[in-house]
């Protein structure tokens, strides 16, 4: 059955589910869509138990506008740079929707950030936006990226244009643990006038951002791990990093994440690895592990 209740008017997909159990027994589902009708607003869908679920049908609640796109963000149907958003609550209730975009308001931030929502309450109230101040994204990116990288290929230097800033990629995953810290894993490049440069240096890639639970206008950014050689591909392109983060319940502060790589350059048939990492310092630090679970041509 379609949870939209205008199948036919709204091209709800693009979905981001969560599962949560309270300690009474109740369990909630939230779910937030992306409807790609014009001017592509993200919807919440929710149902929740009295108790532990018996397989009975569920009952969702209306669904709720969580990001109205003319309201907040730059762009349309056709030319759009939010991104579909991401979404995890833990089984206390805490959770974090997270999505990169341009604010309406250029004057006031200016750079393709993070923006937050959280609840406290299974899905059921959520905050007005926080985000990633310019100035904490300014400061800390300006000091990773190079303004200047030297082509092999050419024997030349090439240096980044003037005014260039940090660009936090569509593609992303956000990981809420026990004690309700966020856990934000997204790709970030340089970015100046409209135009990305995904290949500038191997500084471009995953980056793990970072706040305690109520306290959301301070962050902690660490890399993770470079993509720079996957987004010189055309296709997935820089604009997917598909990372999916987990944490473990058993061992404190420890964190996980997977992304796609590009292993070998030099082959004349591209192929991708599934690369993991890990941190056992709440993501200050990640180690890398390269996966054979998957490759393809």
């Amino acid at each position: 059955a379609d949870l939209s209740t205008t199948p036919t008017t709204n091209d709800i997909w693009q979905g981001s589910p969560d599962v949560s159990y309270a300690a009474n027994g109740n369990m909630y589902i939230n779910a937030v869509f992306s409807d790609w009708t014009d001017p592509r607003n993200k919807y919440l869908f929710r149902t929740s138990t009295n108790g532990a679920w018996d397989g009975t049908p569920l009952n969702w609640q209306s669904p709720t506008v969580m990001l109205n796109q003319n309201l907040n963000f730059l762009g349309d149907a056709s030319s759009n740079y939010t991104s579909n958003g991401v979404l995890d609550i833990n089984d206390n209730g805490v959770g974090y929707f997270v999505v990169s975009g341009y604010y309406v308001d250029t004057l006031a931030i200016a750079d393709h950030t993070l923006f937050i929502k959280q609840t406290t309450d299974y899905g059921a109230t959520w905050s007005d936006w926080y985000y990633i101040p310019d100035q904490v994204m300014d400061n800390y990116f300006h000091e990773v990226f190079p303004d200047s990288v030297y082509d092999g290929a050419t024997g030349t230097w090439t240096t980044l244009p003037v005014g260039w800033v940090p660009f936090v990629n569509y593609d992303m995953d956000v990981i809420v643990d026990e004690d309700g810290g966020c856990h934000i894993f997204a790709g970030v490049l340089p970015s100046v006038n409209s135009y990305v440069y995904p290949g500038w240096s191997e500084e471009c890639g995953l980056y793990h951002f970072y706040s305690p639970q109520n306290d959301l206008f301070n962050w902690d950014i660490s890399p993770v791990a470079s993509l720079h050689s996957a987004w010189l591909l055309t296709d997935p392109s820089w604009q997917g990093v598909f990372p999916t983060a987990a944490y473990d319940k058993d061992l404190d502060n420890t964190l996980y994440c997977t992304y796609y790589t590009w292993p070998d350059t030099s082959s004349e048939s591209p192929y991708f690895d599934i690369m993991g990492v890990y941190s056992i310092d709440n993501g200050m630090r990640s180690e890398e592990h390269t996966s054979e679970l998957q490759s393809h041509s």
